[in-house]
C-alpha cells in the first residue's frame, strides 16, 4: 500500500520535520499504556468518526497481524456521511 501523495510530499520537502514526527509517534507509544492492537483499534476509530477513508483502509489492513490467521476476519467498518 503506497503512501498519499500529500504525506510523501511532506516527507521529501520537510524530511527533519518527518523524522521528528516519526520519533515523537514512537516515543509515545513506548512510554503508553495502551498495547500495540488497542492503539492500532483506537487508530482506526479515530479514522472512522473523522472519515477519513484513506486512513481506515490503512489501519484496517494493519489488524490482520493481530488475528492468529493473519486475516481480518469480519469486521465491518461502515464510513456514516451524516450526522
Amino acid at each position: 500500500m503506497s503512501l498519499p501523495k500529500r504525506f510523501e510530499r511532506f516527507l521529501n520537502d520537510y524530511p527533519d520535520v518527518a523524522k521528528a514526527y516519526e520519533n515523537l509517534g514512537t516515543a509515545v507509544h513506548s512510554s503508553g499504556p495502551l498495547d500495540e492492537k488497542s492503539r492500532a483499534l483506537i487508530k482506526l476509530a479515530i479514522s472512522v468518526h473523522a472519515k477519513l477513508e484513506g486512513a481506515v483502509h490503512s489501519h484496517y489492513f494493519d489488524l490482520p497481524r493481530f488475528n492468529s490467521q493473519g486475516k481480518a476476519g469480519k469486521l465491518d467498518v461502515t464510513m456514516n456521511t451524516t450526522f
